[in-house]
């Protein structure tokens, strides 16, 4: 009960990772320096796809028809004085040619060449032909070669022979538009028209007509539109003409009856009112002055002769009014100039009235004729403005029929196609360059998406994360050259004492299988694995040999009677007396185990598959054995055991509770965490301190670099 518990509790701290292990610090951040790094470790897989999609690329452009190419250059707005300014847009109406291309390169230019060159007629541009009737062309010749033969016809419903040849003239100009083009700098008013055919002489024909074509477009569309502003000006110039006629008369007419005056009349009635204005301001002055007067004379109104006289010493203003006016300071002289300033005041009055009422007649005599005057100016200027206008537009008019004798498109050829000599290497070069790009980004993408899928054991700090409490051993996969089954080598050792990376880490492995032996015992390690094919039965193997180096007397049993690994590396075939017939106690242990002096080991074979092996093993032979070969008695100092596969057998279970420790194999690359835990949980007891986990096949410290970031990424 006690020991259910504790595999239990063992079991569900080893499905808890922990968050930080200070033996396995990896980074989990996700960089272009991580991508490159995985990429970087499968460069030659890259280079082969990308080499091998180019050399395809080659080959497909070598197989299909070449093309040629020719050009034909346009200058838009150029005289034969301006070709120095040619390679720049400064004073032409279009900024950009490209706009020209946009307004006058439409499908009109092309069915222009198609009705020109009759090209209806030619099944290389339309459709609807077929080559018996028609003759064969380049184009037709190589669609031939990969198109299934079918009979081209008109779409069902155009029975009607307009439409027939409607729909095969669209067609035409469709085909026609996929071998000809425009090209053109913005930085100046050069436009290239550029045709590529099967043929070189219909690639220089289709430019030349094309750019022939786009001319005549823009001449067309310019003197279109001189005749329209021309038949615009001419309309202008017939309403001007009855605008001005209708002017003259009407000037004529209120000259007639028009009642004003001569300039000279006017100007002696403006002299006239000036006048009288100054008259009046005069008059007011005069009378301002007597009222003034009469003002400073009723001081003394009423007074008498000795009060006038007082009145002056007192008042020097007073006596100085009786000398303006000449009289003497009395009574009676005060009546009198009273009399005369009333009688001056009166007069004034009605002077003023009648001055008012002639100047009053005077300004609405002037306001009158001025009003006509204005009128006349009016009808005059009109007069004249129309004149003027319509003298202008006549001209114009006149510029404009001359201009239209005389136009031109606006631009010119300059440089005429010429049939090219030599096929285009642009589509054979373009065509292994594009494949080689698909391969380049298909290897990529299949490296990344393999690796982003694979959550293999790669390293030693992957397994050492899912047994955080078990020593972990990593081994880089043997040689190839160097197997135990090839005894035709001189060197044919694994394990020896030549130095090499595969034997330098099984001696590290020894080492920690040394150390977690019993305090004063003999060495008893049971190696087993999750699956067939992880390198267990090769590293205990090696193991084995790497002891009996340093001297120890080692005894191999081959326990994995089903797979029988041990014999197939060793390349040797079933003994006489096998493990089998030792646990049926058929032969003694002294017959079954074979000295292989040339390893310096003692085997202990099996003959395959007889019986149930999971019955021999949990047999009491097979633990006596077990005790008696690592007993303090026994001449043997390490004893191996090989098991089969956890998640393949049962055996391994019964071996684990008889040996010391368990050496747990994993594959790099094919032992996953869900296998390894799995496979564990097959044991009766929990791995301890002195079981050991190891990883075959693991990365090591040059390219484990790659690896670490492939792994980082898989589990991104």
């Amino acid at each position: 009960m006690n020991q259910e518990i504790l595999f239990s509790s063992w079991r569900s701290e080893r499905f808890t990772v922990p968050e930080s292990d200070p033996g396995t610090a990896v980074p989990e951040a996700l960089t272009l320096l991580t991508l490159w790094r995985i990429v970087l470790d499968r460069k030659w897989l890259v280079a082969t796809v990308t080499i091998a999609s180019m050399l395809l690329g080659l080959f497909i452009s070598s197989t299909i028809a070449r093309t040629y190419t020719s050009v034909t250059m346009i200058v838009l707005e150029i005289t034969d004085t301006e070709v120095s300014t040619s390679f720049s847009n400064e004073g032409s109406q279009y900024e950009n040619p490209m706009d020209a291309v946009a307004v006058f390169g439409s499908r009109r230019v092309f069915g222009r060449v198609v009705d020109n060159l009759d090209l209806t007629s030619d099944p290389e541009f339309n459709p609807y032909l077929t080559e018996e009737d028609y003759g064969s062309s380049p184009l037709a010749a190589f669609f031939a070669r990969f198109s299934i033969p079918t009979e081209e016809s008109v779409p069902e419903g155009s029975n009607d022979t307009a439409d027939q040849v409607l729909l095969a003239r669209q067609a035409t100009v469709d085909v026609l538009q996929d071998y000809v083009w425009f090209e053109a700098d913005p930085s100046s008013t050069l436009i290239r028209v550029v045709a590529v055919t099967y043929d070189p002489a219909r690639s220089a024909q289709l430019s030349d007509a094309v750019a022939e074509a786009f001319l005549e477009e823009l001449l067309e569309t310019r003197l279109d539109a001189l005749d329209r502003v021309a038949e615009q000006l001419n309309e202008r110039v017939s309403s001007l003409r009855q605008e001005v006629q209708a002017s003259e008369v009407a000037l004529q007419e209120f000259l007639n009856s028009s009642q004003a005056l001569d300039a000279d009349e006017l100007s002696a009635l403006g002299d006239q009112a000036q006048r009288l204005r100054a008259r009046l301001e005069e008059l007011g002055e005069e009378n301002a002055k007597d009222k003034a007067f009469l003002a400073k004379l009723s001081a003394v109104s009423g007074l008498s002769d000795d009060e006038i006289a007082k009145s002056i010493e007192d008042n020097p203003d007073i006596g100085a009014l009786f000398a303006t006016a000449s009289a003497a300071p009395t009574s009676q002289s005060v009546r009198s100039l009273e009399d005369e300033t009333s009688q001056r005041l009166e007069r004034q009055a009605r002077l003023a009235v009648g001055l008012r009422s002639n100047l009053s007649d005077i300004e609405a005599q002037l306001e009158n004729n001025s009003d006509q005057q204005v009128r006349l100016q009016q009808l005059q200027r009109e007069v004249e403005a129309n004149t003027e206008i319509y003298e202008f537009s006549i001209r114009r008019l006149n510029e404009l029929l001359v201009q239209g004798g005389i136009e031109d498109a606006g631009g010119r050829i300059v440089l005429k196609a010429v049939a090219p000599l030599d096929p285009d290497g642009r589509g054979r070069v373009r065509t292994t360059i594009v494949l080689g790009v698909i391969g380049l980004v298909s290897s990529i993408g299949w490296i990344l998406l393999r690796e982003a899928t694979n959550q293999t054991i790669r390293t030693k700090s992957d397994l050492h994360r899912i047994l955080p409490r078990v020593q972990t051993v990593a081994l880089p996969r043997a040689p190839k050259a160097r197997r135990f089954g090839n005894r035709n080598s001189d060197d044919r050792l694994l394990v020896s004492d030549k130095s090499n990376e595969y034997s330098e880490a099984i001696r590290r492995l020894r080492g920690v299988v040394t150390s977690s032996k019993p305090a004063g015992g003999k060495i008893c390690v049971q190696a087993t694995s999750d699956f067939l094919s992880s390198g267990k039965s090769l590293v205990l193997l090696s193991l084995a040999r790497s002891f009996s180096i340093v001297g120890k007397k080692v005894l191999l049993i081959d326990a994995d009677m089903r797979d029988m690994s041990l014999s197939k590396h060793l390349g040797v075939e079933p003994p006489k007396a096998s493990l089998q017939q030792l646990l049926r106690a058929e032969v003694l242990a002294e017959e079954a185990i074979i000295k292989d002096h040339e390893l310096g080991l003692d085997l202990l074979l099996s003959a395959g598959d007889e019986g149930n092996p999971a019955d021999l093993i949990e047999s009491e032979l097979f633990e006596r054995l077990l005790f008696v070969a690592r007993g303090l008695d026994s001449r043997y100092d390490v004893v191996l055991v090989d098991t089969p596969p956890l998640l393949v057998a049962s055996e391994a279970q019964i071996v684990s509770e008889l040996v010391d420790s368990v050496l747990f194999i994993a594959g790099g690359g094919a032992s996953t965490s869900e296998s390894v835990l799995a496979a564990l949980e097959q044991l009766r007891r929990p791995l301890g301190g002195s079981d050991i986990a190891a990883l075959y096949a693991a990365e090591n410290h040059r390219d484990g670099w790659a690896r670490v970031e492939r792994r980082k990424f898989a589990k991104l």
